[in-house]
């Protein structure tokens, strides 16, 4: 669907959940994450206060707090929040990759890496990992390994275009145009479109 349509729905049951209970974790972190896509920076803080003050140990909470810090361009304090979600909880794979990103927007792309591999060791089928190895790897100028972990990534979920559209275009930087026209053609088919109509 539209984002709007989708942002509009989920603002619907948001408020319905909040009006059965004011202090439900769940719906506050999602509008919490409403809001930093809103650039709402203050609501997003207000709203993730309220999760922590209820549970300061709440992962989800510090890992979304890491999250709105990397919106507001602040990276030491995106770390901190990555750190202490990673330290309830080494063996996430959500935050492991969270903590990659964290990194990959302080250019230490080799603990970016080393981050999103543990991910991957923790769980080999997290998809939202191997987009972010790429990801890293793309931005350290080795697009074919780049390539390797979105071909990984794909053999797990196909379906997802916004990652079928990533390999076609890291296939187009490798000048590797019948591979990249392959996945372009089947980013195509997951819009119910034909190749020759994009």
């Amino acid at each position: 669907m539209e984002k709007a349509t989708a942002v509009t729905k989920t603002r619907i049951v948001i408020d319905k959940a909040l009006q059965l209970n004011s202090n439900d974790i769940n719906a506050l972190l999602a509008s919490a994450l409403l809001a930093i896509e809103n650039l709402q920076f203050d609501t997003a803080a207000q709203l993730l206060n309220r999760v922590l003050n209820e549970d300061a140990s709440n992962t989800r909470g510090l890992y979304v707090y890491s999250e709105l810090a990397l919106a507001k361009n602040q990276f030491d304090v995106a770390l901190t929040y990555a750190d202490k979600a990673l330290t309830i909880d080494p063996l996430s794979p959500w935050i492991n990759v969270n903590k990659a990103i964290v990194h990959f927007w302080r250019n230490e792309m080799v603990k970016a890496l080393a981050s999103v591999e543990h991910a991957i060791d923790i769980d080999s089928n997290f998809t939202w990992a191997y987009v972010w190895k790429a990801k890293i790897l793309d931005q350290s100028g080795e697009v074919l390994d780049a390539i390797e972990a979105m071909k990984v990534c794909l053999q797990i979920d196909d379906g997802s275009p916004v990652n079928s559209i990533y390999l076609a275009l890291l296939y187009t930087k490798a000048k590797m145009p019948e591979q990249a026209q392959r996945w372009f053609a089947h980013t195509a088919s997951l819009y119910g479109d034909s190749p020759d109509a994009r």
